[in-house]
């Protein structure tokens, strides 16, 4: 490479660091032009493309360098994490496998295909290429921690041990280790080791945690120390409040956290249909301009089974997502002066300002959301654009429940609240109460847009 060329890539790459990717992508998109037959000018591009999140821009990029080049390593590796980014699992894992076979010493590779695998529930060649990764490389903290995951969602307790304490041996400020190690002695049962190891980890859901080790324990006592603790220090964490409410019922004490103590009894149900001329029109507006969206299937991080979930649909400029977000406004107000004499923090504390965001979830026969709460969101909700017809009972209805995640009851009857929605409702509800889908036999679809009501000024 002649110098003039390796001075224009530094250029290049030297915008690219400084976050000024519109002049970066103009410049390489000049070079192209005058020298379409260099294939780094098309992988440069690609990275450009891939930090402005237009994937398949990207994908198409790393596909035109590899083409220029089948042995273009930097490209191969690059196409495979665009590809991953997109959610085209597949695919990625096809290109991250040709980008080993470019370079078999890649340990960072095995773990990102392993990570695929995982994310695909792969769980047996999720674990075959971590330990190729640690293979290559015995002191790649890494791929030990992301073992101790994959045994964990294993239920296999005892490797998951093993692998955590490995990944600590290495870097013994791994705090995500220490944090994960603390699950599984809780499981385990062995409750004080798990309370410091929370503590080591700084993670921020180590209180709500030691809450939770404190209420399988039975330690009361210990429990409200705890919870006084954190009201000192925080009364609006909807994490806190969620834990809370659930102690609260599952050992017979006061709920003294102030955030929202019983959060079933904040539960609202209205109707977008006033607010409309044409409820079918707006409906199937909604339904055509959030279709176009891009979904994932069971994404990573989120609640769906058997669906396919958008991003922030909130980001995006959506004609009718922007007239449902001025009416689910004006439920709001309605929805804090039906409380307004409540004196808990949900009701007192409500932000001045709020965000909108929203997604929206698309479930197939069988589908449900497990139980979840929203820890960003101050009033949680969702609208409802498509129901399935064929059902019985309270299918495809959303149930609101004090226990979630994996909280442990020894009570055989719990506090639940359900509601069957037709097209057009809008359900709200405290963040930090617990809620979740029920399953549908039909094979019709559920569509629906979820969303959070954010403080501005938290966000």
């Amino acid at each position: 490479m002649n110098t003039n060329l390796q001075n224009i890539i530094n250029e290049i790459i030297d915008l690219v660091n400084k976050k000024e990717l519109k002049k970066a992508k103009f410049i390489v998109q000049e070079n192209i032009n005058k020298n379409p037959s260099i294939d780094v000018f098309y992988n440069i591009s690609g990275v450009i493309n891939l930090h402005l999140k237009l994937y398949l821009d990207a994908i198409a990029n790393f596909k035109k360098a590899l083409e220029l080049n089948k042995d273009f390593f930097s490209a191969q590796k690059n196409l495979a994490l665009a590809y991953s980014e997109n959610d085209m699992i597949n695919e990625a894992i096809s290109s991250y496998k040709k980008a080993i076979n470019l370079k078999l010493e890649a340990f960072e590779l095995y773990n990102d295909l392993a990570l695929l695998y995982k994310k695909q529930k792969n769980y047996k060649n999720s674990i075959k290429y971590f330990l190729k990764a640690i293979k290559i490389n015995p002191n790649y903290d890494k791929s030990y921690f992301n073992l101790g995951l994959v045994y964990i969602n294993c239920e296999d307790l005892n490797n998951a041990e093993n692998f955590l304490n490995k990944s600590l041996e290495i870097n013994n400020n791994f705090n995500e280790s220490y944090f994960y190690l603390a699950e599984v002695k809780r499981k385990k049962q062995k409750y004080s080791e798990a309370i410091k190891l929370y503590k080591k980890s700084n993670h921020e859901k180590s209180s709500y945690k030691i809450l939770q080790s404190y209420v399988e324990e039975e330690n009361n006592k210990k429990y409200q120390e705890e919870l006084n603790n954190i009201s000192k220090i925080d009364e609006d964490d909807r994490r806190i409040a969620s834990i809370a409410a659930f102690a609260s019922n599952e050992l017979n004490l006061k709920n003294t956290y102030p955030f929202c103590p019983n959060p079933l009894d904040y539960i609202y149900k209205s109707s977008i249909n006033k607010y409309v001329n044409n409820i079918n029109i707006f409906i199937k507006d909604l339904l055509n301009e959030t279709s176009n969206q891009k979904f994932a299937w069971e994404p990573t991080g989120r609640t769906a089974v058997k669906g396919f979930v958008t991003n922030n649909l909130s980001e995006n400029k959506i004609d009718s997502l922007k007239k449902l977000e001025k009416i689910i406004f004006l439920e709001l107000q309605k929805y804090f002066n039906l409380f307004k004499n409540k004196k808990v923090n949900f009701i007192k504390n409500k932000p001045s300002n709020f965000k909108f965001v929203s997604w929206s979830n698309r479930l197939k026969k069988e589908g449900y959301n497990i139980p979840h709460i929203h820890p960003s969101g101050w009033v949680s909700g969702v609208v409802y654009l498509k129901i399935p017809q064929n059902i019985t009972n309270d299918e495809a209805g959303i149930q609101f429940h004090l226990h979630g995640d994996d909280f442990k009851s020894k009570k055989n009857k719990q506090k639940i609240k359900k509601i069957t929605p037709k097209i057009g409702d809008v359900v709200m509800f405290p963040s930090s109460v617990f809620h979740s889908t029920i399953p549908f036999s039909s094979n019709e679809e559920r569509i629906c847009i979820a969303f959070d009501l954010c403080d501005l000024n938290a966000v």
